[in-house]
């Protein structure tokens, strides 16, 4: 089924006759005005929808499961479901429409952007502009809110608790390539108290990796012969402490980079604030921000910063990132 591109324009022009129903264009404001205003409703600007609404446009799944064109409108619908993560009571007021399509909509067009994690989120990116160093990623878990479990019990709540919000949660991996910033690993959700960080990490990226390849992760994981932390640094002797000094202050940079990456999920309602659907659907809007982030850092005009002023030196083949 073939759809007519949408430009960025008619995507901002169609998400701004959602929310204000009147013509907005009788007002004489700039052009950047009415960017705001579409990007204040649907989390990201009409760029990035524009390219997201293209790819999702074309899977076969989605003309399998609604047996109809894709509109514009409930697509929008989805982006601010996920951005502002209202009650339905809310959300169909604001939008005039009912509580049972809302629904239907939103949770098939998370769905649809959450299938592209295949064509976005590749492991094998990492390796992109590869110059044999043994750091390829930066590797952090990361947290979000949901409701406690019921019915309560204490076994229960161990599992789920996170000492992060104090209270239930749970935790994804996420890996960001140290060449490109972009992310090529999202692996979970795990209860946040089923284990540590390390354990996520044994269990199945570690296994993933390279003989000679390691990760830079925090403090959490220096435990781990193929991590590489500021604990690590101060194991080569023959380092100056001028070079360790470098090493610290490069490995910081690459760190906040991913720290970046991790609160650009946390700009998302529906992971931000305490999740309140079936747990089992969480990783769905999990992984479609993923898309929409990656999209956004390739197309949306808003990749993550530079870490070539780091000058990081690789810790054994004294490479430069």
């Amino acid at each position: 089924m073939f759809i007519m591109p949408v430009s960025a324009e008619e995507v901002k022009v169609a998400g701004l006759e959602l929310v204000f129903p009147t013509n907005h264009r009788v007002f004489r404001r700039a052009d950047d005005y009415f960017e705001k205003k579409f990007k204040t409703h649907f989390g990201r600007n009409s760029q990035t929808c524009a390219k997201v609404w293209s790819e999702v446009t074309k899977l076969e799944w989605l003309l399998e499961r609604t047996h109809q064109k894709p509109q514009l409108k409930h697509f929008l619908w989805c982006m601010n479901f996920m951005h502002a993560y209202r009650t339905e009571g809310e959300a169909c007021t604001m939008f005039d429409c009912d509580e049972k399509t809302w629904r239907k909509w939103t949770w098939v067009y998370a769905t649809a952007i959450s299938k592209l994690t295949a064509k976005y989120v590749k492991f094998e990116d990492r390796l992109i502009g590869d110059t044999q160093d043994v750091c390829t990623m930066t590797v952090d878990g990361t947290d979000f809110k949901i409701w406690e479990p019921r019915p309560f019990s204490k076994e229960q709540n161990k599992i789920w608790y996170s000492s992060k919000f104090k209270g239930a949660g749970v935790r994804y991996e996420l890996a960001i390539a140290i060449k490109t910033g972009e992310i090529v690993w999202i692996n979970g959700p795990f209860p946040c108290g089923w284990g540590p960080d390390l354990k996520i990490f044994n269990q199945t990226l570690k296994t993933c990796l390279l003989p000679f390849e390691k990760i830079m992760a925090d403090r959490n994981y220096r435990d781990s012969d193929k991590a590489y932390t500021k604990c690590h640094v101060e194991k080569y002797e023959d380092d100056t402490h001028e070079t360790i000094t470098k090493e610290y202050a490069a490995i910081a940079i690459l760190l906040a980079r991913h720290e970046t990456v991790n609160g650009r999920f946390k700009e998302f309602g529906c992971l931000n604030q305490v999740y309140r659907h079936e747990r089992s659907k969480h990783h769905i809007l999990f992984s479609a921000v993923a898309v929409i982030i990656q999209i956004e850092m390739r197309h949306g005009g808003r990749p993550v910063f530079d870490t070539a002023a780091a000058a990081y030196a690789d810790p054994i083949l004294n490479y430069h990132y």
